[in-house]
């Protein structure tokens, strides 16, 4: 499989961003600087449902809920969409509960893909 110059560093890009995120990666001029502390509301790395709930709760302050359900709409079908159809979320709030309750089955490596997608989709990869 080739890829393009414009492929592999959007690849790279990605990659980049989502260790970043989980704190894998620190940018700093300072090997001796000491980590920096965690924000009391930032998630702490490696724990995706606290991500998940971090990501969709900052997104939905700034975009709202019905953009926000609008980007997912393709996702997994539909079926993430359906779902909030159901629970009948009619305001920020009810959305973040959905997104809750929707990835309550889902395993680690689930929850970090559809963070991803979320995080992917608003803008803020």
């Amino acid at each position: 499989m080739r890829l393009s110059k414009r492929q592999l560093k959007r690849i790279i890009r990605e990659e980049y961003s989502r260790l970043k995120r989980r704190g894998l990666i620190r940018e700093s001029s300072y090997d001796n600087e000491p980590p920096l502390q965690y924000v009391k509301d930032q998630p702490q790395p490696q724990d995706p449902m606290r991500q998940l709930k971090f990501f969709v709760k900052n997104i939905v302050q700034s975009s709202g809920y019905e953009t926000m359900l609008r980007n997912l709409e393709p996702y997994d079908n539909g079926a993430f969409a359906d779902y909030c159809d159901e629970c009948g979320c009619s305001s920020d709030a009810d959305f973040v509960q959905c997104v809750l309750e929707y990835t309550e089955g889902m395993n680690d490596r689930e929850i970090d893909s559809f963070t991803d997608y979320i995080a992917h989709f608003s803008g803020r990869y």
